[in-house]
């Protein structure tokens, strides 16, 4: 793996630890997490074929399809929750970090064996 290769990596490697690391207290991730998300695979999607750790459209959602999760969120902010006041979609926490904790596993494998070469 060339030196750029590896400096991209890395990058993308770092900034998904610290997007792992600062994750809301929450049950559900905001969509602009998941946007971010998204731009670091981006940023490595000519190094690495990262389709199947992508976020899928269907796993966001409106909370005001789901009143009893977006009850669920407002409290975790100190909020009431107000019924079709947001137009943001979530996704599951447990999803996204599932998608997210599998890429970091994956994007270090390829660091350290590209390092042994």
């Amino acid at each position: 793996m060339n030196t750029e290769t590896s400096d991209i990596l890395s990058k993308a490697y770092h900034r998904l630890k610290a997007l792992r690391s600062n994750l809301p207290d929450s049950p559900y991730v905001e969509e602009s997490w998941v946007k971010e998300y998204d731009a670091i695979l981006s940023s490595i999607s000519d190094v690495l074929d990262l389709k199947v750790f992508k976020v899928l459209d269907e796993y966001l959602v409106h909370l005001d399809q789901n009143p009893i999760g977006a009850d669920i969120l407002a409290s975790y902010r100190g909020e009431d929750y107000v019924p079709d006041r947001t137009t943001e979609r979530y996704v599951g926490k447990k999803t996204f970090c599932i998608k997210l904790d599998a890429v970091l596993s994956y994007v270090d494998e390829v660091r350290k064996s590209s390092r042994e070469d």
